[in-house]
């Protein structure tokens, strides 16, 4: 899963045992259950089963089969398969293929695929064929794709920097492909077949190179999650020639011009959670049928249902009709968005499909009949969010298909619309007039939801329906008096700033003044130098003339950043502009964590400017400091246009960089006279399978008035748990470092540990606005002097008590131990460590926050623990308590 750390070991230990000869293990009889860790063989087949903890159980059932159950634990595997000595290549071996028969049934984040590993080089891989409620790898582009046994799988690398292994900790490369698209079910039965060294020689196509093989097996894996899977077929064959790699062909509509239909009357039809939400057939509401998709425990406006789509069926470059139902019962009304995810150019874009106003009850579509996928595009994702709620929804009848098609919602009060439209009949009447221009109007400024004509407003033939539309609508009846020409852009672009004769139309935004500076720039021989801000807003702005920048049309906007301000800092590029209310907005048009003293680039290559807009003002602002900005290379440019620009280039003078203040905790809110504990919670944003967990106990603490500290793990942070962490320090909770990779301290260099803590820090950063507080846990609790020098500026913090919640403590006991602690009064200025992936803990905080507050105690941060006694916390010493 996305952390093997004891397995690797495991694994390690193995192979020596292994590698040189394959030596068969202990050979287990038909029908044998294990329940904890264990290797051996069965009829040929090497099986394993690992788990760090809870509940576990694998019956070998004979040849490559197995069935497998999990719950409570952190992360488990169950497999078989083959073991080899490392001496021969894939090719070598021949053609490898695995005929399986699975009964899936994961409750969580899970995944199903072939995994093992490589030699010369040292690769971790994994062929996924399917997953519960997350797909790996996580956030990463795709570097391709391969196309085998009927589905086109994404092709990915992740890097795992000093990593426990076969060949002990190290660091190693992990290659992944992963399905664009569960594979069809008869239920929760998936069969088919994984070609796998298609996979391999896809790999090595784009350039991922494979080792000497060591080991193939099929996986069902678990993390933080339940279920249960009976693997029935598991055929391994090794041999042959390895065919050439096939195109897929061609996927046909149906004869309605569908490529998919879902009406979600029998399952979720393969849309998934996006985020912290949870997707499930209901019959609770419907539009069409007997039941809809109910999409609830969004925390975030983004949270909601995605459904990934096939490039072998949507190919980028191409234009499809894209129509989804829509329905919330929450509030009066609310936004929805039909968007699009999507990879290009090695960044993660998103794109607004469609979008619709739904009346509370009432049944909302959401449709285009004309989007272009962005060419080039990999790793697609259509989903349904909202534009400012968390409300749960509903959808139904989600539907892709061929270009054109105007899709019947079924919904009532919809005017027919003519077989041929006319362009520019807006609103269905049958005459292009006023009445047009008005209703288009409107619906650019959101004042109406939907139009009764939509493809005849697209005037441009662009698939996007934007103020370009509304230009030539007034055109095409007034013959152009009074409209807007737009303006064609230079060669350059709409405007380039390069400040090499002077400011270049930018002016100062608040208390700054703006010069040219000689001695650092991007390129040239000048840069724009922003001195005396006094708040974060205060920047450089230029003003976008609408004639040349319409409102509802989309442009590329970039630039070249720098501060020195001796931490990382988040920049960005902003719009302030008048929306069509009158009231004064502000939009992020691009941003970026920017290192001290390195230029750094802004880039937003499609921001489309609010329908409406007006008084368009763009600047470049800081978002947690005063400190001097320096710009250039600062462009407008049409839309999909890229930057030049290339974070580390340029050239940086000597500047003198400022010592940040000190900081300080803020202990108002303590009561020094009654009794305190600081409770901490490491394992911080491990997936979307703990944040139920992880929720809980933010909740728990905070609804009883208190604060936690809460260290979290860089490399397990990802889009689906950000909003876990932003929420974490909204609600005051201390937000603390467990490291980029959770590993051993003590097995680095001083320098990899420094780079590991600030790097996780630098991430925190860029959700919160503030780095990581100067306390830290080392992972396992390991420290020595390298540990302490290299972080001679943190505090680590150990334990006074140890709930033991990841060696399967139960609430009762989690509970009973700190009512212990109170007794004798053990618990007094304690240090408690415990993880927020656990149901027991969370179940045990629910408890005792409350109950402690009943008995005059109060649970604080460990930074507010020892301000309110007055200590210091002293960087790279070790603390178990406040004594």
């Amino acid at each position: 899963m996305r952390k093997h750390t004891i397995s690797r070991f495991f694994h390690g230990l193995l192979a020596a045992a292994v590698c040189l000869t394959f030596t068969p293990l202990p050979t287990a009889s038909a029908a044998t259950v294990i329940t904890e860790n264990k290797t051996g063989t069965e009829d040929g087949y090497a099986y394993e089963l690992w788990k760090d903890n809870g509940n576990t159980s694998m019956t070998l059932t004979g040849g490559g089969t197995f069935s497998c159950e999990w719950s409570n634990i952190n992360n488990c595997l169950f497999r078989k398969g083959k073991k080899y000595d490392c001496t021969q290549t894939y090719e070598e071996l021949g053609n490898i293929t695995i005929e399986y028969g699975v009964d899936y049934q994961p409750n969580g984040n899970s995944y199903m695929c072939v995994y093992g590993w490589t030699r010369n080089p040292l690769v971790e891989y994994y062929i996924v064929e399917t997953w519960g409620s997350w797909r790996p790898p996580g956030a990463t582009s795709a570097l391709g794709t391969v196309y085998a046994d009927g589905g086109t799988y994404d092709i990915y690398k992740t890097v795992r920097e000093n990593q426990p292994s076969i060949d002990g900790n190290t660091t190693f490369d992990q290659y992944w492909s992963v399905r664009q698209s569960k594979p069809s079910a008869n239920g929760t039965k998936i069969e088919g077949t994984i070609s796998v060294s298609q996979h391999f020689k896809a790999w090595e196509q784009v350039g991922l190179k494979m080792g000497k093989m060591y080991e193939v097996a099929l996986n069902i894996e678990g993390y933080q999650s339940s279920g249960k899977a009976t693997v029935y077929k598991n055929n391994l064959s090794v041999g042959g020639e390895i065919p050439d790699p096939v195109e897929p062909d061609p996927v046909e509509p149906d004869e309605n011009g569908y490529y998919f239909h879902s009406t979600f009357e029998k399952n979720t039809d393969n849309w998934s959670s996006r985020g912290d939400s949870t997707v499930t057939d209901s019959s609770s509401a419907a539009a069409a049928g007997s039941k809809s998709l109910a999409v609830t425990g969004r925390t975030d406006t983004w949270n909601g249902a995605g459904y990934t789509l096939d490039t072998a069926t949507f190919q980028p470059g191409s234009a499809y009709s894209f129509s989804v139902l829509a329905m919330q019962d929450a509030v009066a009304s609310d936004d929805f968005k039909l968007s699009l995810q999507y990879d290009l150019d090695g960044e993660t874009n998103y794109d607004t499909i469609a979008t619709a106003t739904g009346a509370k009850g009432e049944w909302v579509q959401l449709a285009n009949t004309a989007y272009t996928i962005p060419a080039g595009a990999t790793g697609l994702l259509l989903y349904v969010e909202t534009a400012d709620s968390t409300n749960s929804f509903y959808m139904d009848e989600a539907i892709g298909a061929v270009k054109g098609t105007k899709i019947d919602a079924g919904l009532p009060d919809q005017p027919d619309q003519p077989d041929t439209p006319t362009m520019g009949d807006v609103d269905g009447s049958g005459t292009v007039d006023a009445k047009d221009v008005k209703a288009l109007q409107n619906y650019l400024t959101r004042k109406a939801s939907t139009l009764a004509n939509a493809e005849a407003a697209d005037l441009d033939g662009n698939g996007v329906i934007n103020a370009m539309d509304l230009a030539l609508l007034k055109r095409s009846l007034l013959g152009n008096q009074g409209g807007t020409t737009p303006v064609t852009p230079s060669e350059s672009g709409y405007f380039k700033s390069t400040f090499e004769t002077g400011k270049d139309g930018w002016v100062s935004r608040g208390d700054t003044t703006l010069s040219t500076d000689s001695e650092s720039y991007y390129s040239g021989s000048k840069s724009l130098r922003i001195s005396g801000r006094t708040d974060t807003w205060q920047g450089a702005a230029y003003t976008l003339d609408t004639k040349t920048f319409l409102p509802g049309s989309s442009y590329s906007f970039s630039a070249a950043v720098m501060q020195a301000s001796g931490s990382s800092e988040e920049l960005r590029l902003t719009l302030q502009y008048t929306d069509a209310d009158g009231e004064t907005a502000y939009d992020t048009v691009a941003s970026a964590t920017a290192a001290s003293k390195t230029w750094t680039k802004l880039e937003n290559k499609s921001y489309k400017i609010p329908a409406g807009a007006s008084d368009l003002l763009l600047y470049v602002e800081s978002v947690d400091s005063t400190t001097d900005l320096y710009l250039d290379e600062a462009v407008a440019a049409a839309s999909g246009t890229a930057s030049s620009v290339v974070t580390g280039g340029g050239k940086v003078g000597n500047i003198t960089t400022p010592t940040p203040a000190a900081g300080t905790v803020d202990i108002s809110w303590i009561d020094k006279s009654k009794p305190m504990v600081a409770i901490a919670f490491d394992d911080g944003a491990v997936g979307t399978a703990s944040t139920d967990y992880s929720i809980r106990i933010q909740d728990a603490i905070a609804n009883s008035g208190f604060h936690a500290t809460f260290f979290y793990v860089g490399n397990w942070i990802n889009g689906s748990n950000q909003g876990e962490i932003k929420r974490a320090y909204e609600l005051g909770m201390e937000i603390a470092n467990h490291f980029t990779s959770h590993t051993d301290l003590t097995k680095l260099s001083a320098a990899e540990i420094r780079k590991e803590y600030d790097t996780t820090s630098d991430k925190i950063k860029a959700i919160t606005g503030q780095g990581t507080s100067p306390v830290m846990r080392p992972p396992y609790l390991s420290v020595n002097d390298t540990v302490k020098s290299a972080l001679s500026d943190v505090a680590l913090v150990n334990c006074s008590i140890d709930t033991g919640d990841w060696n399967g403590a139960t609430s009762d006991q989690i509970i009973s131990k700190i009512k212990t602690a109170m007794s004798n009064g053990t618990l007094d200025n304690a240090i408690v460590l415990c993880h927020e992936t656990y149901d027991s803990t969370a179940t045990a905080m629910e408890y005792l926050a409350p109950y402690l507050k009943s008995q005059g105690w109060q649970i604080v941060t460990v930074s507010e623990l020892f301000a309110a006694n007055g200590k210091e916390l002293k960087g790279g010493t070790l603390y178990n308590a406040c004594n």
